[in-house]
C-alpha cells in the first residue's frame, strides 16, 4: 500500500503531531518523544525536513534544544535545505549550544544563520532571540535586553505559532541584572499575558514564577503568596502532570518561599525533592545554582555537612563545565591551529607551484634563446663558408677570365689593326690576311678555353654552395 494511502503511515502521524502540537503547545514533549521514535521512516525529504523544524519548535517549547539536535543535523546533512529554513535549523542548534555552554559552537551556527537568512522575517527573528540568549549567558544585559526588545518586535508582526513568548524571560532576566525593577515586572507581566492567550500554560508559569521572585526580593511575603498561587493554578493546567516544567518551577518556587519564611528545614527538603525530580531536565551549571542555594539553606537549617556536601557537589560540577568548557576551547584551538597549518602548507605549496611555474617559464625562454642563438650560429656558419666560398672562387676565376680578357683583347687589337690597313689601302696580301685572322680566332679559342675553365670553377661553386 502506498504511503499516502495507510492511514498508519509516518507521513499522517507527522502531519497528526503537526495539528496537535498547534492546538496544545504544553504537549510538547510528549509529542517530540512519539515525533523521534518514527522520524527515521519517513522517506520524502520534504518529510524529514518538516520532521526537523517540528522537532526544533517543540524541543525549544520544553527548553530543552538539545533534544532536537540530531534530527536537525540530519536534515542539514541531507539536504538540500531552502536556504531560510537552513538558518531557521542553525539558530535551534545555537541555542542547543548556548544551553551547553558551547559559545563558540553557538557563534558559528548564529553567523551560518545569518549569511542564510536573507530577508526571511521569521529566521531573523529567531536568530535575534539566540543571540539575546547568547548575551545573557555571557553577561552582556544591555546587549541582551536591546537584542530581546528586537526579536519581540519581529515575533509579533508574525503569525507563527511557535515558543517565541520565551523571549519575554530573556528580557526580564536583563532588565533584573541591569537593576530596571519595572521594565522587568513590566516584561514578565506582558509575557504572562501573551502566554495566557496562547494556551501556554508551563511558558505562562514559569513567568509568573519570576513575578514571585521579584516580590520575594523586595520582601512582599504576601504578593510572593499570591504569585505563587498563581503559578500553582498555571501548573495544574499545564500537559505532562508532575513531571513538567512548570510543575518544577513551582516546586523550586515553593521551596523558596519556605526559605523566606524562615523554614529551612522544609525547604531543603522540597529543594532536594524538586532536584531529585528534575536532574534529568537541568544542564549541569543550572543544577549547580540550585545545590548553592540548597548549601545556603542547609547551613541556616544547622546542617553544616550536608551544606559542605552540597556546595561541594555543586563545585565539582562547575569545575567539571569549566573543564569541559576549557577542553572544548582547545579543541577548537587545536582545530583552529590545524586549519591555520593546512592553510599555511596550502600557501607555501601554492608559492612553491609558482616560483617553480616561474622557473620553467624562464627555463623555457633560455632554451629558446638558446635554440635561436644556436640556429644564428649556424647561419654565420653557413654565410662564413659562403664568403670563403666566394673568396676561393674569386682566386680560381681570376687568372681565367683575367687572361681570357687579354686574349680578347689581343684578338680585337689584332681585328682592329686589319681593318684599319685594309681601310687605308695599304697592300695586303691574302697569306697575310689570313694568318692575322688566324691569330685573332687561335686568341678568341684560348680565351673561349679561360672562360670554360672559368665556368667550371662557377659550377663547382654552385654545387659546394647548395651542400652548404
Amino acid at each position: 500500500m502506498a504511503e499516502d494511502d495507510d492511514p498508519a503511515t509516518p507521513r499522517q502521524r507527522l502531519q497528526v503531531l503537526v495539528g496537535a502540537y498547534a492546538a496544545e503547545p504544553d504537549r510538547a514533549e510528549a509529542l517530540l518523544d512519539e515525533l523521534l521514535r518514527f522520524a527515521p521512516s519517513l522517506s520524502a525529504p520534504e518529510d524529514r525536513l518538516l520532521a526537523a523544524r517540528l522537532a526544533g519548535e517543540m524541543a525549544l517549547e520544553r527548553r530543552n534544544p538539545r533534544a532536537a539536535v540530531g534530527l536537525i543535523e540530519e536534515a542539514l546533512r541531507d539536504g538540500p535545505v531552502p536556504p531560510a529554513v537552513a538558518a531557521e535549523l542553525h539558530s535551534q542548534l545555537a541555542r542547543s549550544a548556548i544551553q551547553e555552554l558551547r559559545f563558540d559552537d553557538a557563534r558559528e551556527h548564529l553567523q551560518a544563520g545569518d549569511a542564510l537568512a536573507g530577508d526571511a522575517a521569521l529566521p531573523q527573528a529567531l536568530l535575534l532571540a539566540a543571540r539575546a540568549q547568547l548575551a545573557h549567558r555571557e553577561a552582556e544585559m544591555a546587549l541582551s535586553e536591546q537584542l530581546a526588545q528586537e526579536a519581540l518586535k519581529r515575533f509579533s508582526s508574525l503569525n507563527w505559532r511557535g515558543p517565541w513568548v520565551q523571549v519575554y524571560a530573556t528580557l526580564a532576566i536583563a532588565r533584573r541584572e541591569l537593576g530596571a525593577i519595572e521594565g522587568r515586572a513590566q516584561a514578565l507581566r506582558d509575557g504572562l499575558a501573551r502566554c495566557r492567550a496562547q494556551h501556554r500554560w508551563g511558558e505562562a508559569c514559569n513567568l509568573a514564577t519570576g513575578l514571585f521572585d521579584m516580590a520575594v526580593e523586595s520582601g512582599d511575603l504576601d504578593g510572593a503568596a499570591q504569585a505563587l498561587r498563581d503559578a500553582e493554578a498555571l501548573a495544574q493546567r499545564e500537559s505532562g502532570g508532575a513531571d513538567a516544567p512548570g510543575h518544577a518551577m513551582v516546586h523550586f518556587s515553593r521551596a523558596r518561599w519556605l526559605a523566606a519564611n524562615g523554614r529551612y528545614v522544609e525547604a531543603c527538603a522540597g529543594m532536594r525533592e524538586a532536584l531529585a525530580a528534575q536532574r534529568h531536565r537541568l544542564v549541569a551549571y543550572e543544577y549547580a545554582l540550585r545545590l548553592d542555594q540548597l548549601a545556603d539553606w542547609l547551613l541556616l537549617a544547622g546542617e553544616p555537612d550536608a551544606a559542605l556536601a552540597a556546595a561541594a557537589e555543586a563545585q565539582q560540577l562547575q569545575l567539571e563545565q569549566a573543564a569541559r568548557s576549557h577542553q572544548r576551547s582547545l579543541d577548537v584551538l587545536r582545530q583552529g591551529l590545524q586549519v591555520e597549518q593546512a592553510e599555511r602548507e596550502r600557501l607555501l605549496s601554492q608559492q612553491h607551484a609558482q616560483r617553480m611555474e616561474t622557473q620553467q617559464a624562464a627555463l623555457a625562454q633560455t632554451l629558446q634563446r638558446q635554440r635561436e642563438l644556436h640556429a644564428a650560429l649556424v647561419e654565420a656558419r653557413k654565410l662564413a663558408g659562403l664568403g670563403e666560398l666566394l673568396m676561393s672562387l674569386a682566386r680560381s676565376l681570376d687568372p681565367p677570365l683575367r687572361e681570357a680578357a687579354q686574349l680578347a683583347a689581343q684578338a680585337e687589337q689584332g681585328s682592329q689593326q686589319g681593318l684599319e690597313r685594309v681601310s687605308s689601302g695599304a697592300a695586303l696580301s691574302r697569306r697575310q690576311l689570313m694568318a692575322e685572322l688566324e691569330l685573332g680566332q687561335q686568341a678568341c679559342v684560348a680565351g673561349q678555353r679561360q672562360v670554360e675553365r672559368a665556368t667550371a670553377e662557377l659550377q663547382q661553386y654552385r654545387s659546394l654552395r647548395n651542400d652548404a
